[in-house]
């Protein structure tokens, strides 16, 4: 069988029956009508969770990316200097409330102005 051969012609759907099958095979083969246009509409209804998760979705993105921004606009840090922020979180110096709210003003104050540089939002 040649795939190339074109006597196949392009292919029908099920309800296409050619001019040439003969009334017996017709009355046999139930043939499938299809509906006026008019009759037929199709709707999409969504849900006003689904679209609420899709804002919030939406707000999770940006916020990724605001922090994507913000993590590689900040320089590297030594290893030193690592070895060290890691120790203080092992025992517990981040988790006081006023060293984290003085750390958060330093944070925000030194990565805004950056993201505003490189055309990000800040909030």
């Amino acid at each position: 069988m040649n795939v190339n051969d074109s006597s196949f012609g392009p292919l029908r759907p099920a309800a296409y029956r050619p001019a040439d099958v003969d009334a017996k095979d017709q009355a046999a083969t139930p043939r499938t009508e299809a509906a006026p246009a008019a009759e037929h509409t199709d709707r999409i209804e969504i849900s006003q969770e689904a679209r609420e998760a899709s804002a919030s979705q939406d707000q999770i993105e940006r916020e990724v990316e605001f922090a994507r921004r913000a993590l590689y606009s900040m320089p590297p840090l030594s290893e030193e200097r690592a070895e060290e922020l890691v120790d203080q979180l092992r025992q517990g110096h981040y988790n006081a409330p006023d060293v984290l709210l003085k750390l958060s003003e330093r944070l925000s104050n030194e990565i805004a102005p950056r993201i505003s540089e490189a055309g990000g939002e800040t909030s």
